[in-house]
């Protein structure tokens, strides 16, 4: 575990190692007079720590002034932590993350974030994907004291593999996502290397043509 640096506004750099020997990495906000309670705000989804439409940090920036000491977390694979996250179309990555993904990581989390910091009490939570690893991780961990439940979603979908029908609101919603990706050194590395979904990007752009059609 390390804490790295704080800038101006008492926000330092965290990092711990889970499970699998990966980094995971965070932002620490710490209050000028603790109140002795830690909340861990982990990510919504495929969402990294800022959070949507930042969030995560609004929240935390609240909050601190209460006194709450505040880690806002990335899990594998997102956001500056190590690892690479599921493979697959974002709706199959929603399937992972309802059936609690992140659970194992949030866990790591909480443990290092409470002893560093000598907390007695710990809440962790979110908004959408995030309520709903706080709520698999209140049943499994003894370590929480409480959830901090925004939206939780569950979402009934077909694997892509089974899906019969792709949506106009999908399509159309997957190509702008793949238009973005042209401008990201990161996403063209991996389209090159082979690692990308080709069978989601083909059928993103059929069922594109089709609409058009």
């Amino acid at each position: 575990m390390k804490i790295i640096k704080t800038n101006s506004l008492n926000e330092t750099i965290f990092e711990v190692e889970n499970l699998q020997q990966q980094t995971l990495q965070g932002i620490i906000h710490q209050p000028l007079i603790p109140n002795g309670i830690g909340l861990v705000l982990i990510p919504a989804g495929t969402k990294f720590r800022v959070g949507a439409h930042n969030f995560n940090v609004d929240l935390a920036r609240k909050l601190v002034h209460s006194g709450y000491t505040i880690l806002r977390a990335d899990t594998e694979g997102l956001g500056y932590s190590d690892g690479e996250h599921f493979k697959g179309s974002t709706i199959d990555s929603w399937r992972e993350v309802q059936s609690g993904s992140q659970v194992s990581d949030t866990v790591v989390l909480i443990q290092a974030f409470k002893e560093q910091f000598q907390l007695e009490k710990i809440i962790t939570g979110g908004i959408c994907g995030a309520a709903m690893t706080a709520q698999y991780t209140s049943a499994t961990s003894s370590l929480l004291d409480g959830i901090l439940s925004i939206n939780p979603t569950i979402v009934d979908i077909e694997p892509v593999g089974q899906r019969t029908k792709t949506s106009v609101t999908t399509t159309k919603r997957d190509l702008y996502n793949y238009l973005q990706r042209i401008l990201s050194i990161k996403a063209l590395a991996r389209l090159f290397l082979g690692k990308s979904d080709f069978q989601l990007l083909f059928n993103t752009l059929l069922s594109a043509i089709k609409i058009k059609l």
